[in-house]
């Protein structure tokens, strides 16, 4: 039987990959003011490229930094190192990579919300079952976006991989989730969109597993097969091992 359940973060319980899309166009807008040949695109790569090379899981120091900085702080040496990447003037300029981050936070702390029927199944599943989350990313970014949304006292047990040292789909977060939790992986149930990160992870720890494909796109080749899916949230109540210990309490 279902004891506990644990959630995902990003477009599992929250908006995130289009807010940030949002978000990210409205920091371009301004670098295009200064430099109209630089593409969203550019901006976007040389981003995802700092951030892997700074604090990627394969730089061990870095994802280990993740784990400590601020997001500002963070956000600051992206920023410098992306403009360096792309060849502007910019990268020592701090009062501008300062509106660079204002103009992208200002866009986020709007677009970035829970999803409509978030706060309403948990409502629900919070008196049935212990709640946790397991998530990658920066520390500090992600216990923020739980704070901004209203989220961060729903949950006993908040895992964040560059605070624990391995990211899903590795199975030594699973299996530190469930020691916390104190529960055999049978026991525990796994919610998250991501094929490779979630499904995989999950599954691959034993763990009852449900995938949010809210856009009805096709399992990757090779991925594991989860044991549910779900478009959203609010449909996890009627899934028979979750709707079982609703009906018997």
């Amino acid at each position: 039987m279902i004891r506990a359940l644990f959630f995902d973060l990003d477009d599992t319980l929250i908006r995130y990959d289009a807010p940030y899309e949002v978000a990210l166009t409205a920091s371009h807008t301004l670098l295009a003011s200064r430099h109209p040949n630089v593409s969203l695109s550019d901006l976007r790569t040389a981003i995802h490229r700092a951030y892997e090379k700074r604090y990627g899981y394969k730089s061990v120091a870095g994802f280990a930094e993740a784990g400590a900085i601020s997001v500002r702080a963070m956000r600051e040496a992206l920023t410098a190192d992306a403009l360096a990447t792309l060849e502007t003037d910019d990268a020592t300029d701090t009062a501008f990579i300062g509106e660079l981050i204002a103009a992208h936070e200002a866009v986020e702390a709007r677009e970035i919300v829970a999803f409509p029927d978030t706060h309403n199944t948990l409502d629900v599943l919070q008196n049935h079952f212990a709640l946790g989350v397991i998530t990658n990313g920066p520390s500090a970014m992600q216990r923020a976006k739980l704070a901004a949304t209203g989220l961060a006292s729903r949950f006993a047990h908040v895992v964040v991989d560059s605070e624990f040292g391995h990211p899903k789909p590795d199975g030594r977060i699973f299996a530190h989730a469930a020691r916390i939790a104190g529960f055999a992986p049978e026991q525990l149930l796994f919610v998250g969109n991501s094929p490779e990160a979630d499904v995989a992870g999950s599954v691959r720890a034993g763990w009852t597993s449900v995938w949010v494909n809210a856009t009805g796109a096709p399992l990757p080749p090779g991925t594991p097969t989860p044991h549910y899916e779900i478009k959203t949230l609010g449909e996890l109540m009627y899934l028979p091992t979750v709707a079982d210990v609703l009906r018997r309490d």
